[in-house]
């Protein structure tokens, strides 16, 4: 899995004006089960996503086309990581469902 944290390079008010455009790109990755949470960051500077996968180039691939970059209005950043704990069920099985098993984490 990959946490991607994206940062505006531009001010808010050409950020609004793009956010249509943006927005229809993340749903397409939400409903290809690219993604799976996302938002914006407070203060709002900028938002994340928490995508599935291991495929580093793939998640570079998605990123660049991003309405945003291609605007040169945002940069992301990539991490990956391990998921291990969930207390969550339902969250425990959406990441099965992705190849991505969890465990409760102990007390």
């Amino acid at each position: 899995m990959f946490i991607l944290l994206n940062t505006y390079t531009a001010p808010l008010e050409r950020i609004d004006e793009l956010l249509p455009e943006h927005r229809a790109w993340v749903t397409e990755h939400f409903t290809a089960g690219d993604f799976f949470i996302g938002g914006r960051r407070e203060p709002r500077t900028g938002g994340f996503v928490i995508a599935f996968g291991d495929d580093r180039e793939r998640i570079d691939a998605i990123l660049a086309q991003d309405p945003l970059v291609h605007h040169g209005v945002v940069e992301w950043h990539v991490d990956e990581v391990e998921v291990q704990l969930s207390g969550d069920e339902a969250i425990r099985a959406a990441l099965a469902a992705h190849d991505t098993p969890t465990d409760v984490p102990e007390s």
